[in-house]
Parts: structure tokens; sequence; C-alpha cells
């Protein structure tokens, strides 16, 4: 398996409760381990998956409008795939994270943007 999909994977499980039936009262309870300390057991969450997937591919064509920041035609194409994505995945628009950064207003800020973003993914492979 790709090792980038088996990062998204891991970081779309969350901890989840270890749930079981008190003996006595037959309710749900959540299950006590040693030392008295609660137990969780780690589960994959799908749409959360689905929207980290969604969300890496939408950077990635935002890549393309941050080194064709000059050229108008390919900056509307990114914005247009972007927003075609966004709806028709149904995710909203994406807030700044740490691996995402703000478009540049001048051409120097393009170039450096360019080579962190392309420093970042070499490092991801």
């Amino acid at each position: 398996m790709n090792e980038r999909i088996r990062k998204l994977i891991e970081q779309a499980h969350e901890q989840k409760p270890v749930i079981v039936l008190d003996p006595e009262t037959c309710q749900p309870t959540h299950k006590i381990g040693n030392g008295g300390v609660p137990m969780y057991h780690s589960e994959l969450n799908p749409e959360k998956f689905a929207k980290l997937i969604i969300q890496k591919c939408i950077s990635q064509i935002a890549l393309i409008g941050v080194s064709n920041f000059e050229n108008e035609d390919i900056m509307w194409t990114v914005e247009t795939a972007i927003d075609n994505i966004e709806t028709h995945f149904g995710v909203e628009e994406q807030t700044i994270e740490q691996d995402q950064v703000p478009l540049p207003t001048n051409r120097e800020q393009a170039m450096a943007m360019l080579r962190v973003a392309t420093f970042y993914l070499d490092t991801q492979k």
C-alpha cells in the first residue's frame, strides 16, 4: 500500500471507548481496565478518510495554481476545479492547516512557496 495512503488511514482513525454490558444492570458501560483506566480502541472513520483524500487532492491542484500564479487561465482553471470538487463531494471550503498556505500576492512569494511545497512533497514520498 502507498505510504501516503497509509498515513491518511492513520490520521482517519479515532479513539472510541470500549463498551461492555454491566453484568449487574445489563446496561452498556465504558470498560475500565487495570488501574481504573478507561479502555479505548482505534477505529477507522471512513468519512474522515474520504475528506482527507479530497483535501490532499485539492492541495495538489492548489500547488499548480501557486506555480502558475501569473497565468490567469491556469488560475481560473485551478479555482474552478477546486470549487467543482468541493461542490461534488459536499465539503466545506478548506481552512488553512499546518500543511496549507494562502495564495501568494506576488511572484517572489509564489516562487518561495513553490520551493517549500516541492520540498515538502519530496519529503512525503
